[in-house]
């Protein structure tokens, strides 16, 4: 099935979905992924997205092909193209998500990263104290892991839930997060790595957003995000990852500074490229 979506700017978006039933995108969730592309292009002119589509229409069998395999088994949910300026989805497995992330997972989110601010400064009080001591660095990391369990169990939440099964009894964020626990950063990193771990059409569809816009303005060359980076780079995969994921973080709140920060220079490329543009003509 293919639609366009013509506005004034940087050409149409085409729209090309598996038709599969049970397996691929609901009616509903085309359209919902349709009104974000619509909005997106809408608040940034510039934006070029020139097809949205899903993997069955990139080739091979509505379940398996060269480029990706099994659908259900890849662990790609969504792909930005730069050299083509579209955006691919895994239908198999991204049809199964909630159009937007739950109400009280967000709220659960940023109730935890509240818990993780305040763990992560107590983290930089004690450390330096206890080195002073001569406590060895194992010392170090338990006596810190106990004061956090203790301030864990008073607000009622369970150490698993910020550390994550990957780090059981420890305070530690998730996947590509190597800063320390008291790095001013921590925190920021943390809530953002548990957005970007959440579930639903909205956050993978504003991540891959995130890349398509990065792209088309050049954020991730620009000057403030290479030095903003620098303090937190241990905390991200890479600067295009960095620029995404803060970019979508910050649609979903308000709350976290590091990707409110990153989105104002969003919107800063955007607004001298579009001045630029206009001067030129």
């Amino acid at each position: 099935m293919s639609e366009v979506l013509s506005l004034p700017g940087r050409g149409n978006t085409y729209f090309y979905f598996t038709q599969m039933g049970e397996d691929g995108f609901s009616p509903e969730q085309q359209q919902y992924i349709r009104n974000l592309i619509l909005a997106y292009r809408t608040r940034f002119p510039g934006l070029e997205i020139t097809a949205v589509w899903d993997f069955g229409m990139e080739g091979g069998t509505p379940y398996e092909n060269d480029k990706y395999g099994v659908f259900a088994d890849c662990p790609d949910l969504a792909v930005s193209n730069r050299d083509m300026a579209s955006i691919s989805f895994n239908h198999i497995r991204v049809s199964r998500m909630p159009m937007d992330i739950p109400q009280d997972l967000l709220e659960k989110i940023l109730t935890h990263y509240e818990a993780v601010k305040h763990i992560s400064a107590m983290a930089a009080r004690m450390r330096p104290q206890l080195m002073s001591q001569g406590t060895p660095p194992a010392g170090i990391l338990a006596t810190v892991n106990e004061e956090a369990s203790k301030y864990l169990d008073e607000k009622g939440i369970p150490a698993e839930e910020i550390g994550g099964a990957d780090h059981p009894g420890c305070i530690a964020p998730g996947p590509h997060n190597f800063l320390p626990l008291e790095d001013p950063y921590f925190a920021d990193v943390w809530a953002i790595r548990q957005l970007e771990e959440s579930m639903s059409i909205r956050r993978l569809t504003v991540h891959e957003i995130g890349h398509a816009l990065s792209d088309v303005y050049n954020v991730s060359r620009d000057k403030r995000v290479r030095r903003l980076l620098a303090k937190c780079r241990d905390g991200f995969e890479d600067r295009e990852e960095f620029c995404a994921e803060c970019f979508m973080a910050s649609e979903l709140t308000d709350r976290i500074p590091l990707a409110n920060e990153t989105a104002a220079i969003y919107r800063s490329c955007a607004k001298c490229t579009l001045q630029a543009f206009s001067e030129g003509l």
